[in-house]
């Protein structure tokens, strides 16, 4: 490794060297200036008397219209209602046209209530401690078995959870390391 490390140490040297300009470097020579110059090439700046009457030319040629043509976009709104008001007239060419439905009809059909199903998971541990709140600093209120199946109440995120037992309803918290989803 410290081979490594000098073989990279003096590689980094001898680049800056050659970068530097080598043993062709000359300290305070004119020389250097003129080759970073013919390397650069720096355009020449020359000054040109100018007028009011040429400056008003230039800025008419880069001058912006006053008003920019913008295109006009037609929208009709419609909506399928029962009676339609007559004062509304459809548009001679619509570019876009949006639709809503009437739903407040008696007609709809209702829609399926939503049944929410129990997170209903296992216990993976062999003997796994059921606490009184989230933490180990929380005295065991019970202790549950591998392939026990619990309901979880609530999972705040933060590795516990608040469980209830699904044969004996007993509350408690325990870690989610031990339980696995129980699939239906």
């Amino acid at each position: 490794m410290t081979r490594f490390i000098l073989l990279t140490f003096g590689f980094l040297g001898w680049a800056w060297y050659e970068m530097s300009g080598g043993a062709a470097y000359q300290a305070g020579t004119s020389a250097n200036a003129e080759a970073v110059a013919e390397a650069v090439q720096v355009p020449e700046v020359a000054r040109a008397e100018t007028g009011a009457a040429d400056l008003t030319s230039v800025l008419q040629a880069r001058a912006v219209p006053a008003e920019i043509p913008t295109p006009k976009l037609d929208v009709t709104l419609a909506a399928a209602a029962a009676e339609t008001p007559a004062k509304i007239a459809p548009a001679p060419a619509p570019a876009v046209t949006v639709a809503a439905v009437d739903v407040r009809s008696d007609a709809a059909p209702a829609a399926p209530e939503l049944q929410i199903l129990p997170d209903l998971r296992e216990v993976t541990g062999n003997r796994v401690n059921m606490r009184n709140g989230p933490g180990t600093g929380y005295s065991v209120v019970s202790q549950l078995r591998r392939g026990e199946t619990v309901e979880v109440i609530s999972d705040p995120g933060q590795g516990w959870v608040r469980l209830k037992v699904v044969e004996t309803e007993r509350v408690g918290w325990m870690s989610d390391d031990f339980l696995r989803i129980v699939l239906n």
